[in-house]
């Protein structure tokens, strides 16, 4: 069961504050949007790196009667003015929207940029300041460097850092207090350096990172040798590249091709590819990646000529250990319950969060304070359900 006093929420004007606070949420944040922001920039360029309106707060009365709602209940409100860049003109408009922040009675300022942090640090600042992870926290000195110079109450750290990394960083910082994510990122890109948006109203039907996913754009992936090969030859003759092209034999690559086989319905493509597998030593890389296990049980299961195959890998993964590392980057009550393990031996760890505004957090919590505790549960499907297009 996952405790919810430590939740750190992300609320929108269509959330159900009291339906939230009732299931034990009492960390909230969100973006504001004042009129005159809204007039000048509108919200494809953002303070806080959310792109739609829906996603926003505009009305001033509406969020301060929220933020009340929230501290009669002994909860907090955290708003967010952390994207990662600005530049002269916005600069002023930023502080302006800070000021006016402070007036709704906000308990702390996310913050991720520098330079406002540095304009931040000269004027002072009445609320707590919360570092963005959209600044990068990605090690300890990193993470003491910031500290020292902005004396922030909480740092945030980026989705992306492995259970390992985290616990480096908060067990050797112990002043300092952490909020962290619930599980392990399974974007391809590095959170604090992408710069894909994610999305704006009336300008994109799909934002990039879903169009991907769901359009199932695949790509050739070079042979591990192939940069210095080519660096090493000034003039690289055909030969050299066409044996630059040859085929990967690691059942990654294997499985990337009999995915990618599977989508274009090509048979003869799928039948080669289990006769490449059934050849492999599979059992050597399954030690070092469970998923990589379960990703070829299901992609074997959809070709009738690998049936043979599915037992062999069903016997080798009940031969792997659990790995919490490894669990912390699924979206499963297994991998949930490895994050809490590792963040209730951290004091510092004072709150956590799942990427929710949106998406369907209140089933996702519901089903866990009610179902059966050795049940499994796609959270991927769940948070990241496709949403009607507003």
């Amino acid at each position: 069961m996952i405790p919810t006093a430590p939740l750190m929420v992300g609320i929108d004007p269509s959330s159900d504050i009291t339906a939230l606070l009732n299931l034990g949420v009492r960390q909230f944040f969100a973006g504001y949007l004042p009129p005159a922001w809204l007039e000048s920039y509108g919200a494809q360029l953002s303070p806080n790196r959310r792109y739609r309106i829906k996603e926003q707060f505009t009305d001033a009365a509406a969020l301060q009667s929220i933020i009340k709602q929230i501290h009669q209940a002994g909860g907090v409100f955290n708003l967010t003015l952390n994207t990662p860049w600005s530049n002269a003109q916005l600069q002023p408009e930023l502080l302006v929207l800070l000021d006016q922040a402070e007036t709704l009675d906000v308990d702390g300022v996310v913050v991720g940029s520098l330079s406002l942090l540095e304009q931040i640090k000269q004027r002072g600042l009445q609320s707590q300041l919360i570092l963005s992870n959209l600044l990068g926290v990605y090690s300890l000195p990193a993470a003491q460097f910031l500290a020292a110079r902005y004396q922030p109450s909480k740092i945030v750290l980026p989705r992306d850092l492995s259970l390992a990394e985290i616990t480096q960083i908060a067990s050797q910082t112990p002043q300092m207090q952490f909020e962290v994510f619930l599980f392990g990122d399974h974007c391809r890109l590095s959170e604090a350096q992408c710069f894909v948006e994610h999305g704006y109203d009336s300008v994109v039907q799909q934002d990039l990172c879903g169009y991907a996913q769901q359009k199932r754009q695949h790509h050739r992936r070079a042979l591990p040798d192939f940069k210095p090969r080519l660096l090493a030859d000034k003039e690289p003759s055909a030969e050299l590249m066409q044996s630059l092209a040859g085929e990967s034999l690691a059942l990654t690559d294997l499985l990337d091709q009999l995915d990618r086989a599977l989508f274009e319905q090509d048979t003869s493509q799928q039948q080669r590819l289990v006769a490449r597998i059934r050849v492999q030593d599979t059992r050597t890389p399954l030690l070092r990646n469970l998923l990589l296990g379960y990703r070829a049980l299901n992609l074997l299961a959809q070709v009738p000529a690998a049936a043979d195959l599915i037992p062999r890998f069903q016997q080798q993964l009940q031969q792997v250990a659990p790995d919490p590392q490894t669990a912390y980057f699924k979206l499963d009550r297994s991998g949930l319950q490895a994050a809490l393990d590792t963040f209730a031996d951290l004091p510092n760890i004072t709150s956590y969060k799942v990427p929710m505004r949106g998406r369907k957090l209140l089933e996702v919590l519901h089903g866990l304070q009610h179902s059966d505790p050795q049940a499994s549960a796609d959270f991927r499907a769940q948070l990241y359900a496709t949403e009607a297009t507003p």
